[in-house]
């Protein structure tokens, strides 16, 4: 005789008392609750009828009786349409069809009124929407956008998150003001009953989707077309639901049912169907003929996508169409994202070769550029101390240069826009941004006691931004910067019905996104440019182009270029673990359960280990010239940073939190709803611990690092010029009541540098090189300060 083989589901038994032992109570789901009240014609209650309550989409069923005041219950029902059966012997079958679940409801489906007759009558009502919808069985305020109204309504952008500004008590900004489609959302945009924005917590079935770096972002995206519905509990939310103080967002995602169903969209726009802004419009003759211009932003949306499910048959298995269904649906994007338009000034033609005969301040005021190695004046009234090459004022010579003082100027753009004196180079270059999504979910009804849910779903993108991101700046087009953030987000819920009084729900929830922001070619590069500018650290850094800082000119606006954030990598995981048991008990619907969130966040900080280097027209320096391309050209700087790491943080964190609330049905018109959470935040840590803050009681005073104070010689209240400038160590002055002179000036250390010798640090230079500024006059009178070459 042939022995016959276990099925799926007989397989998955063997092993479920082991899950269960693994998650015996534990907080948050999708899930909700039906109870009614059943009587007879007189009002009476109908004790131990018989109750079925049941999905038709999904063939799910739960079986119950009433207690002692006709009342019925039953928890941990996934949202959707419900069918609900009553009969008891001598009275017709009622029959309530259209039975409305949301996420995270206790829906009173209402009362169910038996007429005497024969059990095989049957009676069919549909329910009473109006009194399904009303919140009579808890304290919740909350509200609920149902995937109907999301697929009905025009949706600029594909973000689910547009729609909740329509729930009372949520106040929000301009939510998607860029139109776009993004695995990040807008949750940061809003806030709940006058919370912060930060304080929300969003769930997809149960799994957490924020990025717990800076609780705003999501980790990964669902198209409107792939959500049942999206419930928002606003306030005086049970104790089962907490992490945030603020509101918590419950997304329910699509699932298959026994019927195939599915559907394809396409959405296209063009910046050619939009109005051109004003100021664009004026400079559309010139814009055919300039590098940079356009007639107006290069704006374009297309989306394409289509979803299908429906049942898994596989007869051999043991599985036909009432057991395993599948949803699948994928979104493809291209998307070109405006920017608002760059103008800044740049080096010109002439000034690249040092001529600044023309060059004038955003007004049209002349600009002198002086020579430090001369005394006098450099003005409207006396150039004796200007720069004059080959009968030219205000020509640099050549020979002048410092070795990559080119160099720094070829960094920047040919000018585009002429007859301006404010700026003359305009750009206004969209953000290149492809996206997709990909969405799974299979449900699978083992037995008629239990289910198992599932649903993965996945975003890529990359982004190109021409102007950098939060980890970079630059206002004008060098190195597009690639902004690849790929995220994930899955859940896995098994439910187990032990009795008809007592039901368990377990969700395991994984999340993440990765983030790796860097240039996206060489010409971030300082080799490209062949820039050999000495470094404090030669072996710290990217090798990008240093921060230029370029500024102190009237009205006018200068490039920058800011990489102090890059290469920025960045890796958030969250793993969460959650159960519910409900135990429904007389009047009372008691359930219990706790919370677990795992965080890890692995990030770079922001560090200027390529040099911050500032070339600002200062007054105030000895050396300047007037101009910060002219000090860029010769090697005047005011200050020089640079950072000796680049530190890698490995943040983590617990949070634990149980709970148990009750649900008692005093009688028909009293409920009451009353629970308790605990909550258990760990603060966040470095694994490496390699951050640090200020411990007062740790502070010596005889041990801290002293620095040089800039003073006047002779005792003055200001200084003349920058030769009376001195260096001094405060000890000294503090201590003896030292007055600078020319003859007892302290010998060769820059202003602002560290004391050579005091406290912990007996090398200056190492410490300053930690982001102490170190200027580039070194105070001994009227001579060139260091150099970079």
């Amino acid at each position: 005789m042939r022995k016959k083989s276990k099925s799926v589901h007989q397989w998955f038994l063997t092993i479920l008392p082991l899950l269960a032992l693994a998650t015996v109570s534990w907080g948050q789901s999708t899930s909700g609750s039906i109870t009614g009240t059943v009587k007879d014609n007189t009002g009476a209650p109908i004790v131990e009828a018989s109750v079925i309550i049941a999905n038709p989409a999904t063939n799910l069923t739960r079986q119950i009786s009433t207690n002692t005041a006709g009342v019925f219950t039953a928890p941990q029902l996934p949202p959707g349409t419900y069918t609900i059966k009553v009969e008891k012997s001598g009275f017709k079958k009622l029959e309530k069809t259209g039975v409305i679940l949301n996420a995270t409801d206790i829906a009173n489906a209402g009362d169910f009124t038996l007429e005497v007759g024969a059990v095989t009558d049957t009676v069919t009502v549909t329910a009473d929407s109006s009194r399904v919808e009303i919140q009579s069985e808890s304290g919740e305020r909350s509200g609920v956008v149902t995937g109907l109204q999301m697929r009905d309504l025009a949706l600029n952008g594909r973000s689910y998150h547009d729609f909740l500004k329509t729930i009372p008590g949520v106040i929000t900004g301009n939510v998607n003001s860029g139109a776009t489609s993004s695995s990040t959302g807008s949750l940061g945009a809003f806030s709940v009953n006058g919370t912060r924005t930060n304080q929300k917590e969003l769930a997809v079935d149960g799994s957490s989707n924020i990025d717990t770096g800076n609780n705003t972002d999501t980790h990964a995206s669902l198209n409107p077309d792939a959500i049942a519905e999206v419930k928002v509990l606003t306030s005086n939310f049970q104790a089962e639901y907490g992490r945030a103080g603020g509101a918590f967002i419950s997304v329910v995602s699509k699932s298959g049912t026994n019927q195939f169903h599915g559907g394809g969209r396409f959405f296209y726009r063009h910046e050619g169907m939009n109005a051109n802004n004003y100021f664009r419009n004026a400079l559309q003759q010139e814009a055919s003929r300039n590098e940079g211009r356009s007639a107006r932003n290069l704006y374009r949306f297309k989306s394409t996508g289509y979803e299908i499910g429906g049942p898994v048959w596989l007869p051999k298995l043991g599985l036909n169409k009432d057991k395993l269904f599948f949803y699948w649906n994928q979104e493809f994007y291209q998307q070109l994202v405006p920017e608002g338009a760059r103008n800044i000034r740049v080096p010109t033609a002439e000034e690249r070769v040092g001529n600044f005969a023309n060059t004038t301040d955003g007004n049209g005021a002349k600009i002198y550029i002086k020579d430090p190695l001369l005394t006098g004046a450099c003005n409207a009234t006396s150039q004796v101390a200007c720069f004059t090459d080959g009968g030219i004022v205000n020509k640099i010579p050549t020979s002048r240069f410092y070795s990559s003082g080119a160099a720094i100027l070829s960094v920047y753009p040919q000018a585009n826009v002429t007859g301006n004196q404010q700026f003359n180079y305009t750009s206004a270059i969209s953000t290149l941004y492809p996206r997709r999504e990909d969405i799974l979910r299979v449900d699978w009804n083992i037995t008629d006691r239990t289910r198992l849910a599932a649903r993965y779903t996945g975003n890529k993108e990359e982004r190109l931004l021409a102007y950098g991101s939060f980890a970079s700046g630059l206002n004008f087009p060098l190195s597009p910067i690639s902004f690849p953030r790929p995220g994930r987000n899955g859940v896995l819920t098994l439910t187990h019905t032990f009795s008809p009084t007592l039901t368990n729900e377990f969700i395991f929830g994984p999340s993440s996104n990765f983030i790796n922001l860097r240039p996206n070619d060489d010409r971030a590069l300082a080799k490209t440019y062949n820039l050999n500018v000495p470094k404090l650290f030669p072996n710290v850094g990217a090798g990008y182009v240093p921060n230029f800082r370029m500024g102190g000119i009237a009205n006018q606006t200068f490039p920058n270029i800011d990489f102090n954030g890059l290469p920025f990598i960045n890796q958030n995981h969250t793993f969460n673990f959650i159960n519910n048991l409900s135990k429904v008990t007389g009047s009372h619907a008691i359930k219990m359960g706790f919370y677990a969130q795992r965080s890890r966040k692995d990030q770079t900080s922001f560090a200027r280990t390529d040099g911050d280097i500032n070339f600002n027209n200062d007054v105030n320096h000895p050396l300047n010239t007037g101009h910060p391309y002219s000090n860029a050209l010769l090697g005047i700087y005011n200050s020089y940073q640079q950072a000796n790491n680049f530190v890698k943080g490995l943040y983590r964190y617990w949070n634990v939190e149980g709970y148990v609330q009750d649900n008692w049905k005093v009688n028909r018109k009293l409920t009451l709803d009353y629970g308790l959470r605990v909550s258990w935040y760990e603060p966040q840590y470095d694994r490496l611990l390699q951050t640090g803050a200020f411990n007062p009681t740790q502070f010596d005073p005889a041990r801290t690092v002293r620095l040089y104070n800039p003073v006047c010689i002779n005792a003055a209240s200001t200084c003349a010029s920058g030769a009376n400038r001195r260096a001094v160590d405060p000890a000294l002055l503090r201590t003896t009541g030292f007055v600078p002179t020319l003859a007892n000036t302290q010998p060769v250390n820059f202003i602002g540098a560290i004391v050579l010798g005091s406290g912990d640090i007996a090398n200056g230079i190492g410490q300053a090189s930690k982001g102490y500024p170190r200027g580039g006059y070194d105070g001994r009178g009227p001579q060139w300060g260091p150099r970079f070459g």
